[in-house]
């Protein structure tokens, strides 16, 4: 596994085999990315988090909300579209980076198709049970990094993976500046969207900001321009010199 540098804003996650303490406790789903079954152990009642002391207590100090205990519709066929796109690369050694990654299910998508996987999020929760999802499908090839995007990094990744992390405008000036930061010259960023109306604004801010956006339906192909409503994949690399 490739290794990267940390500071004292990430910190590898050692695998687990204890689920974390919820609100509402977990349960057990069988999930299909393309041909592959999978059994997904995720947060029973998300809902609980929003009358959780803890979890309000966070929000007053730091506006956390729990997204990543929902499984949102989008991150299904992110899976699936990621799994493809794994299947289909030669080198599968170079790991793939999932930042705000839930409970994981995308970074599965790359596990079953061969590949290797570093499950990120800025708690230390979900990268817990995604790395117990991994292990519970037979997956090894995959780390947690407990990671925030809002703070400077010193990753530099090659292939980095996302879904459902534009709904909220203000989270969208720190993920270009992180994409800016760790993606290499020559690296892509996929990040699935079910075509939220801001998305469109953060195409147009990592635009101006340099980076270069396409994008994609679900089977990969170019589209003309952003769609309201509808699943699509932003594609997004650094715009190279003339």
């Amino acid at each position: 596994m490739t290794e990267f540098l940390l500071d004292e804003h990430q910190t590898w996650l050692p695998a687990s085999e204890q689920l974390p303490d919820i609100p509402g406790g977990w349960r057990q789903q069988e999930i299909t990315i393309a041909d592959k079954r999978l059994q997904l152990t995720l947060p029973a009642v998300p809902d609980a988090f929003l009358e959780d002391r803890r979890v309000l207590e966070e929000n007053r100090r730091d506006d956390y909300m729990p997204y990543w205990a929902y499984l949102w519709p989008a991150s299904l066929k992110m899976a699936a579209f990621i799994y493809h796109q794994e299947l289909n690369r030669s080198d599968r050694r170079t790991p793939v980076l999932e930042f705000g990654c839930g409970v994981g299910l995308v970074g599965l998508g790359v596990l079953a198709a061969g590949g290797e996987a570093i499950f990120s999020d800025y708690r230390a929760e979900p990268v817990q049970v995604a790395m117990i999802n991994a292990r519970n499908n037979g997956f090894d090839a995959c780390r947690g990094l407990v990671h925030d995007w809002r703070d400077p990094s010193p990753l530099h990744c090659e292939r980095i993976v996302a879904c459902e992390v534009l709904y909220e405008q203000r989270h969208h000036q720190p993920i270009v500046d992180f994409l800016i930061q760790i993606l290499t010259d020559t690296g892509v960023c996929w990040i699935g969207d079910p075509g939220r109306e801001k998305s469109r604004s953060f195409v147009a801010l990592a635009t101006e900001k340099g980076l270069n956006v396409d994008v994609l339906n679900e089977k990969g192909e170019r589209q003309t321009e952003f769609g309201h409503g509808a699943f699509q994949i932003l594609q997004i690399g650094k715009r190279r010199p003339a």
